[in-house]
C-alpha cells in the first residue's frame, strides 16, 4: 500500500535528548483505510556529534499504528 503525506513538527531539546512530535496529512491515500491525518511522537538521543538514535510511535486518532526505531548519521 502506497501513501504520500506532508508533515510539520518540532524537536524539544533537553541536552542530548529530544522529544519529537509531528502532525502529518496524507496527500495520496487511495485506500482510505485510515483518517486523513496522523501524529508521530517519539524520543531522539544524540550519541555523538554525528550519530543519533530515535524511537517513534505513529498514531491514527489515538490508535497506535507503527513503532519505528531509527539510527542516523549526520554527514
Amino acid at each position: 500500500m502506497k501513501k504520500a503525506g506532508v508533515f510539520f513538527g518540532h524537536e524539544l531539546l533537553f541536552g542530548r535528548l529530544a522529544v519529537v512530535s509531528h502532525l502529518g496529512f496524507y496527500v495520496y491515500n487511495p485506500y482510505k483505510s485510515n483518517k486523513f491525518y496522523y501524529e508521530r511522537i517519539g524520543l531522539k538521543y544524540q550519541f555523538t556529534r554525528q550519530l543519533w538514535g530515535a524511537a517513534d510511535l505513529k498514531v491514527h486518532r489515538g490508535s497506535a499504528d507503527v513503532v519505528e526505531l531509527k539510527l542516523g548519521v549526520k554527514l
